[in-house]
């Protein structure tokens, strides 16, 4: 599978439209058929959710600094909203289980041609747990209204969350949280210790509820 959310997007679409019309061919049941489909568009909507937000930000922060600022043209004439597309009706969960199994059974299938794997986008490397060893990820952060703000970075690599850690005093790490989202914001505040002091994180991606691959770099944050 691709590694980028929008590569994943797009291969997703070809597949599940390409899918529709050759399910006959393989013999797959309408019942996976239909609920790869479905977890697929469900996918698709988070994709789209998420990057519309990011664009939304940047619409917002320009809303912002001309409040703030004013403009030499004309003043919106309105606050600017976040209006989302309506949600998929059939919440199917856990697709990329399912595109395994019928991408095997399709390409266990006497009729299973290199054609059609083109056509489909399922001839390439897998994602094995080996493949999956040396996975790392990237943290930045900046300071925020007395807070750590870190943004992580996946490196393109298909995890649905990252596990953060954190030294705030030196003892050595402790858990913070499983992150799904690429920014979090550490929820203590930065004038309660003593200062000057420096703050350690580090992640590690997770797929389906395991830690892959290994720690970031150990990000080091200067308090204040």
């Amino acid at each position: 599978m691709p590694g980028t959310d929008l590569e994943l997007r797009d291969w997703a679409t070809n597949f599940k439209d390409k899918l529709s019309l050759l399910k006959t061919k393989f013999g797959l049941a309408d019942a996976d058929v239909n609920a790869t489909i479905d977890g697929i568009i469900l996918y698709i909507y988070c994709i789209d959710i998420i990057h519309g937000i990011g664009d939304f930000k940047k619409t917002f922060a320009t809303f912002k600094r001309t409040v703030f600022k004013g403009t030499t043209a004309a003043n919106p004439s309105a606050v600017p909203a976040f209006t989302p597309a309506a949600p998929p009706v059939t919440l199917i969960f856990g697709f990329e289980k399912k595109i395994r199994k019928i991408v095997k059974q399709i390409k266990a299938h006497p009729n299973y041609s290199l054609e059609d794997g083109e056509e489909l986008g399922i001839i390439g490397d897998e994602i094995t747990p080996e493949s999956m060893a040396n996975w790392q990820l990237v943290l930045s952060a900046q300071k925020v209204a007395n807070r750590v703000k870190l943004t992580i970075d996946k490196q393109g690599h298909i995890a649905p969350e990252a596990e953060i850690e954190v030294d705030r005093d030196g003892s050595g790490f402790q858990f913070l949280t499983f992150c799904p989202a690429t920014e979090f914001i550490d929820p203590f505040p930065l004038n309660s210790v003593p200062q000057p002091t420096t703050f350690h994180y580090r992640a590690k991606l997770r797929v389906g509820g395991v830690s892959v691959g290994i720690w970031s770099e150990v990000l080091i944050v200067a308090v204040p």
